[in-house]
């Protein structure tokens, strides 16, 4: 004996392996016991030698000459090994392929080890193996497809280990196979549809891995199951509907993944369920009241999607519900009264919706609540008397609303976090909680008060602004353009006379001795100040008459003001000077304005009034708009005209133009030809040296003659 174990010290592990395979042989043949199977007498010691079997922290009676059966971990029946129990013992490397030489084993314990690479092809002989427990380990390779020749297979544990590649379908598919469970590694690949195969699964847990693409709908057909866990993966898609047919269901578990698309109301079938976790993912659309048939619930977890329209009122009827988070979604609507019939919640988040009306005093009926958490909503109103008799009561977060009074919170004795920030609250609500018996007590910034507006004002005009809030002692902190005015216990800021001085954006910051910290602001109020009007106008018309555009207009008072400006446009956009009329100075009577536009431009023609006051400041009244067409393509005027005086001739034609003018006898007077555009300008014709007497003016283009008689009067 002491020979062999010599050789066992000096040799190589190769030799070292002929040598102990020799010693158990020899034992064997030298005792009276029954001998193990010799293929697994050999298969074991592949296994010590290959897993660092000199190194275990429990390798009693391994390679000696003692019967197999007293070697730690090791259970055998008859002559074959049927059980290998290494849990915790510190083996290394990977698993030999002898492994598959044991074909009568039926458990595999080899938990919380440093076991590496694969599990190897061969175990598909391990047709007898019911248990295979691995977990806690640091497998890194894939799983074989070996498996489904392993008809007797209930139990299959090797999560936290490193495990890559696709969940082989083998596997998968063991109609036997009553646990799975390989979280905590890396497999990837989508789900396989052979899942309807394994018709004995109570419990799969493949969470915290790599898996992809949409879960299929052969899992709903899975109807044993018990426990199903798919968390923390990159599933995508929806819930199949066929969920809904997994009557035994306890636990669904699918947080943390890309699923989206509705919540299949079919859920609400699951009459054992209860846990219903299905955060932090991309789900849309309602919540289905269905869910309020899960009578057996005790948590449930949607938080963190994108959920909208209203809470189902049936959630109410969730009376074994610790735990109810569907915060960071996008609920609106009012906070269901009936939610206080859940009257074993420990726990309500609701916080980061868009959830609207006020707190219902109803739930204090949630007399084991130790956590409400509400905050970022638009709630408004009271916070809940009702809800101090909440003995429970732990956290509670009503930050980021619109919530206008608190009670004293301080009757809470459990109470440990109290978070109110973001509100419309005063001082009046905060200095009674001051005392209260939090850990942590947040109530600071609050909403500004007041609105925002502008006060345009007169010169000389008196100006009051309002900042009273309630409170205890206190301070009123005035401010003009980011410049403090006055601080004192005074609400209104008052000048009795503004001047131009005065002009700014104005606000105050409030404070109180009595709740340190809080500073609440009132909103700005922008002064304007202005001098009295500098015309006060009745009115401005412009009126079509024959073939002139009348401008008319009246004041009712002018205060320093120097003269109008009539401007025209063609476009309504550059405005050119057509007349400049004096004004009134100051004046506290009607004053009557007119001009005339002898010649409007054919078409559409813009007037507005401009009024210019002495110092060079100016005003514009509204825009008339008027609209001339001629009945004829010439227009000469006036007509009778004063011997001396110069004709104007407008012309509504194109091309090159010829104009002439004919006296009485049809005698030349005066010819000109012109390239025109129709009303851009006119010609101008002197009567110096004519007689008196009838007149014809004519213009033609190629197409077109136009005449007109006009009568030239003595002076």
């Amino acid at each position: 004996m002491f020979f062999f174990y010599k050789l066992k010290d000096l040799y190589s592990s190769t030799l070292a392996t002929v040598v102990t395979v020799l010693l158990v042989i020899c034992t064997y043949t030298s005792t009276n016991a029954t001998p193990v199977n010799e293929t697994d007498s050999l298969a074991l010691v592949a296994i010590y030698n290959s897993m660092g079997g000199t190194s275990w922290n429990a390798s009693y009676n391994w390679l000696t000459s003692t019967p197999v059966t007293s070697w730690f971990g090791v259970g055998v029946t008859n002559d074959r090994v049927t059980t290998l129990a290494l849990n915790g013992n510190n083996l290394t490397g990977a698993i030999p392929s002898e492994l598959g030489d044991l074909d009568a084993l039926e458990i595999i314990q080899m938990v919380g080890n440093q076991i590496t690479g694969a599990i190897p092809e061969s175990i598909g002989n391990l047709v007898d193996l019911r248990e295979l427990i691995m977990f806690a380990n640091s497998l890194d390779q894939p799983l074989p497809d070996a498996f489904g020749a392993m008809t007797q297979l209930q139990i299959v544990q090797m999560s936290s280990n490193a495990i890559s590649g696709p969940l082989p379908p083998t596997l998968a598919g063991v109609s036997s196979l009553m646990i799975l469970n390989l979280s905590d590694n890396q497999l990837s690949g989508a789900l396989p549809s052979t899942f309807e195969n394994a018709s004995s699964l109570l419990n799969l847990d493949l969470s915290f891995n790599n898996l992809i693409d949409a879960i299929p709908a052969e899992i709903g057909r899975m109807t044993s199951l018990q426990t199903l866990l798919l968390n923390n993966n990159e599933l995508s898609g929806p819930i199949p509907a066929d969920f809904g047919d997994l009557s035994n269901l306890q636990a669904l578990s699918l947080h943390t993944n890309n699923l989206s698309g509705n919540l299949p109301p079919q859920l609400g079938f699951l009459s054992d369920i209860f846990v219903l976790y299905l955060e932090n993912n991309s789900f849309s659309g309602p919540l289905p009241p269905e869910y309020g048939n899960l009578g057996e619930l005790i948590f449930f977890y949607a938080n963190n999607n994108n959920l909208t329209g209203p809470i189902p009122e049936t959630l109410g009827n969730l009376t074994k519900l610790r735990t109810l988070s569907l915060s960071n979604n996008d609920l609106s609507g009012e906070i269901p009264d009936l939610l206080g019939a859940m009257n074993l919640l420990r726990e309500l988040y609701l916080d980061g919706n868009q959830l609207t009306g006020e707190i219902p005093p109803e739930l204090a009926d949630l007399t084991q609540l130790q956590s409400l958490i509400l905050e970022s909503n638009q709630l408004s109103g009271p916070f809940p008397v009702e809800l101090t008799n909440i003995d429970a009561l732990k956290y509670i977060s009503i930050s980021g609303n619109d919530i206008s009074d608190l009670p004293d919170l301080s009757v809470l004795p459990n109470l440990v976090s109290l978070q109110v920030q973001g509100n419309k609250l005063t001082f009046e609500d905060i200095y009674p909680n001051i005392g209260a018996p939090t850990g942590l007590f947040s109530y600071t910034p609050q909403q500004e008060v007041y609105t925002t507006y502008t006060d345009v004002i007169s010169y000389g005009s008196s100006l009051s602004i309002e900042g009273a809030i309630s409170g205890f002692a206190n301070q009123y902190e005035w401010i003009k353009d980011n410049v403090t005015l006055t601080s004192s216990a005074s609400s209104e800021l008052n000048i009795p006379s503004v001047d131009y001085d005065d002009a700014g954006v104005y606000s105050a910051r409030i404070t109180s001795p009595l709740v340190p910290g809080l500073i609440i602001s009132r909103r700005p109020v922008t002064v304007e100040v202005f001098s009295p009007l500098p015309i006060e106008l009745l009115n401005f018309e412009a009126n079509l008459e024959n073939g002139k555009v009348l401008l008319e207009w009246v004041t009712v008072s002018e205060f320093q003001n120097d003269f109008f400006t009539i401007e025209r446009s063609s476009d309504g956009v550059v405005f050119e000077e057509l007349v400049r009329i004096e004004g009134a100075g100051d004046s506290n009577t009607e004053n009557y304005y007119h001009t005339v536009d002898e010649a409007p431009f054919l078409g559409t023609s813009y007037y507005r009034l401009k009024q210019t006051d002495f110092d060079g400041e100016f005003t514009y009244s509204d825009v008339e708009v008027i609209y001339f067409r001629p009945e004829a393509d010439l227009v000469a005027f006036p007509s009778p005209i004063a011997l001396g005086e110069t004709l104007s001739v407008r012309i509504f034609m194109e091309g090159t133009i010829t104009v002439e003018l004919f006296d009485s006898q049809s005698r030349l007077i005066y010819i000109k030809s012109i390239e025109h555009n129709p009303g851009d300008r006119e010609l101008q014709i002197s009567t110096s040296g004519l007689s008196p007497g009838v007149y014809l003016v004519t213009a033609k283009n190629r197409e077109i003659v136009s005449q007109q008689r006009i009568l030239i009067a003595d002076p």
